[in-house]
């Protein structure tokens, strides 16, 4: 086993390799530098709820305050001239590092803000950071032209000091997307049923029309027929699946190259149906080219012993050494991005996450009919001064941080997130007089195939309603810990309900309404007895 390990790991030449990874992976850091960048970090925090502040990941080691303003401008700066050091390979090996570690700290700051952090940058760094113990400044860089201006000698290493860091950061890139391959087949009880239903239609439904949003015009041309939908589902799983594969073909470099390209492919084609374009990942696809191999064939033509591997020579102390972080880096990877139950959220570790990229089931049992979907959702109703224009509206029914706001429970916590919502108003769209937010809970139904694929909004009940001038009113309980999830159950203190209130119950989030019998107890909370 040890000899297998050594001779993937540590057997072959990537100097020419590494020195491309880490041009294309600094590239991929720059340009997300450039979707992170925020010109004036004053203004930036004015508009911030910060009082939902939650340091993600790196941010931890500076407390659960806000960062100064002062502080994040010089952080921004750090990692745009690292970033460019490490492109260029000067003072490669620490350009590298603190590279890595000021663009991170600006990702987590963008994700501190929400419940969930998101998923555009994490697979830049988890590709970055296999880079940081590795020879990177040998060739194709700065520092070894300044060491030949200096007549000094370059590195003399073995093949294998470059080979392991190129195949961790294919690794790095291919389970991003075997990792969503992987939650769509456990969604589906280890079956295509993910693809072969009309799942993706839903999701694209969730995507577009469950946020108000106009759909893109490849989305719109999938919904027309359910054998477009379908075989886009199909080769999607292909797609996501196969660059893992492209890892162990390390010896077949075109076959390597072709089935790396499928991370091209599904980058472009998210873009193109879901509408989120993440082309800073795109340079990230140079590490599947084997670039020793061409160069050496295009130098030496005639020459067929290019193809063949050396023999795994590295000093073994440099091996163990590698061979550890190599254990470290993809036992966390495999941990935090696997795991059932998942734990990445509260390991808080990131980047390194799970990418579930739509993997839910989103149809009702038996899969293989047509049914109609449904899924709960949120409607904020301000009253203000102006009045909220339509576009302002769109702009917050797509808003991340608030479609989840039905989940609360707690009528505390649901009246401070209502009261955000009115700051947000002034704070984001400079509308100074809100009145009034009222959160509705909605449910979006979608018709069944082959019906007009759409979401109709039934609104079912006010959550929430904040006012400036009145008290705070919801009648929202939540379920006693002990009885949460039995028929009957003992419901939370909270505001009396009228004595005319009329209670149901909505099960899987359908529009069918089921009679709940309430019956006040000694204590003063409400007895729950659901029938159906």
């Amino acid at each position: 086993m040890a000899a297998g390990w050594n001779q993937f790991w540590f057997s072959g030449e990537a100097r020419i390799s590494l020195g491309i990874a880490r041009i294309g992976v600094a590239t991929s850091v720059l340009l997300s530098l450039r979707k992170l960048h925020t010109p004036d970090f004053d203004q930036a925090l004015a508009k911030l709820p910060v009082e939902l502040y939650d340091p993600v990941g790196i941010l931890r080691i500076l407390g659960s305050s806000v960062p100064s303003a002062t502080l994040l401008a010089v952080i921004q700066m750090v990692a745009w001239l690292s970033t460019i050091a490490m492109l260029l390979g000067l003072a490669a090996r620490a350009s590298t590092v603190i590279s890595l570690v000021t663009a991170l700290a600006l990702a987590s700051f963008q994700s501190s803000f929400s419940p969930g952090w998101h998923h555009v940058y994490p697979l830049v760094f988890l590709a970055h950071i296999p880079l940081i113990v590795a020879p990177v400044g040998d060739v194709l860089s700065l520092d070894s032209v300044i060491r030949r201006l200096r007549n000094r000698a370059l590195p003399r290493r073995n093949g294998g000091a470059y080979v392991w860091a190129v195949r961790l950061v294919q690794f790095a890139i291919a389970l991003v997307f075997f990792n969503a391959f992987h939650h769509k087949i456990i969604q589906a009880g280890f079956s295509l049923d993910w693809a072969l239903s009309d799942n993706l239609r839903h999701h694209l439904l969730m995507r577009y029309d469950w946020v108000g949003r106009e759909r893109s015009p490849v989305a719109d041309w999938l919904l027309q027929s359910e054998y477009h939908y379908k075989t886009a589902a199909l080769l999607n799983l292909a797609a996501q699946s196969l660059p893992l594969v492209a890892c162990f073909v390390w010896r077949r470099a075109w076959l390597r190259c072709a089935l790396g390209s499928l991370f091209v492919i599904e980058t472009i084609a998210l873009g193109f149906v879901m509408e989120m374009w993440n082309l800073h990942w795109l340079p990230l696809a140079v590490v599947f080219v084997d670039w020793d191999r061409l160069v050496n064939r295009l130098v030496k033509p005639g020459d067929k012993n290019t193809s063949k591997v050396p023999a795994a020579t590295l000093r073994p102390t440099l091996r163990r050494g590698f061979t550890v972080w190599i254990s470290l880096y993809l036992a966390a990877w495999l941990l935090l991005g696997f795991m059932h139950p998942p734990i990445d959220q509260k390991a808080n570790l990131y980047p390194f996450s799970r990418f579930p990229m739509f993997s839910g089931m989103r149809v009702t049992k038996p899969y293989d009919q047509h049914n109609t979907y449904e899924v709960l959702g949120t409607r904020l109703e301000i009253v203000s001064s102006p009045p909220v224009s339509k576009q302002v509206q769109a702009e917050i029914n797509r808003r991340y941080g608030y479609r989840w706001l039905h989940r609360i429970s707690n009528p505390k916590k649901l009246e401070a997130r209502l009261a955000s919502v009115a700051n947000d108003m002034k704070r984001r769209y400079k509308i100074d007089e809100v009145q009034s937010v009222t959160l509705w809970l909605t449910v979006f139904q979608a018709p069944a195939y082959p019906a007009k694929a759409e979401f109709i909004a039934h609104r079912l009940a006010v959550s929430g309603h904040w006012s400036v001038d009145r008290p705070f009113i919801s009648y929202l309980r939540s379920v006693d810990v002990e009885t949460k999830h039995s028929k009957e159950g003992r419901l939370e203190p909270g505001k009396p309900l009228p004595s005319d209130a009329t209670v149901v119950y909505h099960p899987d989030d359908t529009l069918t309404a089921v009679p709940i019998a309430l019956q006040a107890q000694d204590d003063g909370h409400y007895y729950q007895e659901v029938k159906g």
